[in-house]
């Protein structure tokens, strides 16, 4: 199955781009392609041919920069317990809001050959899942480059990094979504088991929530940087 996903991949970005190209015949199709060429490139890539002017400029903004990053005790510690509560409250959101990552959606074509055929349902969702990775790298590619003032390093550490967030989003979602067909459709045994991946994370973002209220009633923020510093010192207390 996976060579046949592949090839499947493979023959419909190429029919997809022999289509897009075709289009270009048309006065229409060819202007907006040159519109959207002229501002990738004034908008990424002739910033990135003047990051070396500014490299000083840069420096010198780190430098007076880093003093007040400084002057907040634990912040830079605190960044991965803070993104870790955000990453905590959009799991609980996803349970309440009606999302859906769009992964069991299968085409016509996919439903009328791949259906019938002898495949699992894990390798129907495997396929759907190597068709979503385009689209994904795609974006986690765009927001390498567009990030300013950063190194080539860099850029390929957030790409990838944004691609396994992405990634591991929509497989959490289609999980959501799974469960929630389940709880819909089970029996009453099953219902309650179902019911036990959402009670779980919506009582972690209770207490959580719970948490960062009380600590900002004690001592109320005057401004964002207030705000941050109590949110990470919620995110690494142990109480």
């Amino acid at each position: 199955m996976l060579r046949a996903s592949l090839y499947i991949i493979v023959c419909s970005a190429r029919n997809r781009t022999r289509m897009r190209l075709r289009r270009l015949r048309e006065p229409r199709y060819l202007i907006g392609a040159i519109v959207g060429v002229a501002y990738l490139y004034f908008s990424f890539f002739g910033r990135l041919r003047g990051a070396r002017s500014n490299a000083e400029r840069n420096a010198a903004r780190r430098d007076r920069t880093a003093p007040a990053l400084s002057s907040v005790p634990g912040l830079v510690a605190s960044g991965p317990g803070i993104t870790g509560m955000a990453l905590l409250f959009v799991a609980a959101v996803s349970w309440l809001a009606p999302l859906d990552s769009g992964l069991l959606d299968f085409s016509e074509a996919e439903t009328q050959f791949l259906f019938p055929a002898p495949v699992s349902r894990r390798q129907l969702l495997m396929h759907r899942m190597l068709r979503s990775q385009i689209g994904l790298l795609f974006g986690a590619v765009v927001l390498g480059v567009a990030v300013p003032s950063v190194s080539g390093s860099d850029r390929l550490w957030l790409g990838l990094a944004t691609w396994f967030l992405m990634v591991t989003g929509k497989v959490y979602y289609t999980g959501v979504s799974l469960a929630r067909a389940r709880i819909r459709a089970a029996g009453a045994r099953e219902r309650r088991l179902a019911w036990l991946a959402p009670a779980v994370v919506l009582a972690a973002a209770a207490i959580v929530a719970t948490a960062v209220t009380r600590a900002f009633l004690a001592a109320p923020p005057s401004g964002l940087r207030d705000v941050m510093r109590l949110a990470g010192e919620v995110s690494l207390s142990t109480a």
